[in-house]
């Protein structure tokens, strides 16, 4: 059984990329995934003409404040947040608009190409699934959603030394394989056994699908040193002991079950100054699977650095019990 390269590596790569956006997008969380707080204040922060009616119906007035106490009801926090954030990281990354706009844009496309292929849905059944009034409003989200993540991935590079950069290169850092072949079936060893045998006896990487119908074949024309933080500790350790024209035993993964990797071609090992931004994100992904909260927590930050106060004191006490649930972990 064979895997399509072009579209399984497609798929995978936008995945990588997106992985906590489309994740926090499905669930409807934008920045926050239970900052959800229905509330009641015992009081209000006052507003200017807040008992002015602005509504009437049968008889019955609607203030200012009426509508200031339903908005909380409805939203809770999050809406006041997105808001403040919004105004927060434009002051932090002023002049980069354009290149949020464009990137949004990107974005939205691959969204509704993903959506077409796997769910046949068109853009405009996409867009109303996911409760979007038009395009333009999808595009804003993006837009915001830009900004989040620009903001998480330096506050992560913040985070690593430069002690750090050197020991991941000197420890695990390896050169670029190209035709990496991984061979694998999620519960059937003796299968993948034989193959590492036909591989012994000279058999080509290219004709063990058609020998082997049921083993599954993932082939990779380059395995970067850039993707490993995407695989497991034994993917990536069996990986870089590999040499050209060699192959690994049998091993177990979690996510591919048994797996047999044969590395066709490798090219030079780059120096340390040339991979660094590489080495960069492969730390910065591992920080941020070793601490689930670590994005909330990078949030969380950013409002202090901008001095963030609430003016109403159950909406103050609702934030900081909000924050005290992901900064005490």
């Amino acid at each position: 059984m064979t895997i399509n390269k072009d579209t399984k590596n497609k798929l995978v790569d936008w995945f990588k990329r997106n992985g906590k956006t489309l994740g926090m997008f499905l669930l409807g969380v934008f920045i926050g995934g239970g900052i959800m707080f229905i509330l009641w204040p015992s009081r209000v922060a006052e507003l200017k003409d807040g008992t002015q009616v602005i509504a009437t119906v049968a008889g019955k007035s609607y203030t200012a404040d009426d509508l200031y106490q339903s908005l909380k009801e409805e939203k809770g926090l999050n809406t006041l947040l997105e808001e403040i954030d919004k105004v927060i990281l434009r002051k932090e990354y002023d002049g980069i608009e354009k290149e949020a706009e464009a990137s949004a844009k990107e974005e939205a496309e691959k969204y509704y190409e993903l959506y077409e292929q796997n769910y046949g849905m068109s853009k405009e059944e996409f867009l109303t699934s996911n409760e979007f009034k038009e395009e333009e409003d999808f595009l804003k989200y993006l837009v915001n959603d830009f900004y989040y993540n620009k903001y998480y991935a330096d506050y992560l590079a913040g985070l690593i030394t430069e002690d750090d950069i050197t020991k991941e290169y000197k420890s695990n850092y390896f050169a670029t394989r190209k035709n990496v072949y991984f061979f694998t079936s999620q519960d059937d060893k003796e299968l993948v056994e034989k193959v590492r045998t036909a591989l012994k006896k000279g058999t080509k990487p290219s004709k063990i699908e058609s020998k082997y119908k049921d083993i599954v074949v993932n082939t990779f024309d380059e395995f970067k040193y850039s993707d490993s933080g995407y695989y497991s500790t034994d993917i990536v350790k069996n990986i870089k002991g590999l040499k050209a024209g060699s192959y690994t035993k049998v091993f177990k993964d979690e996510s591919f079950g048994y797996v047999l990797i044969y590395c066709e071609k490798i090219t030079k090992k780059k120096k340390l100054k040339d991979i660094k931004s590489q080495i960069i994100k492969i730390l910065s992904n591992k920080l941020d699977q070793e601490d689930e909260y670590l994005y909330y927590k990078a949030v969380f930050e950013l409002r202090r650095k901008y001095k963030l106060e609430f003016q109403d004191t159950e909406l103050a006490k609702a934030y900081k019990t909000f924050t005290s649930k992901y900064e005490t972990k």
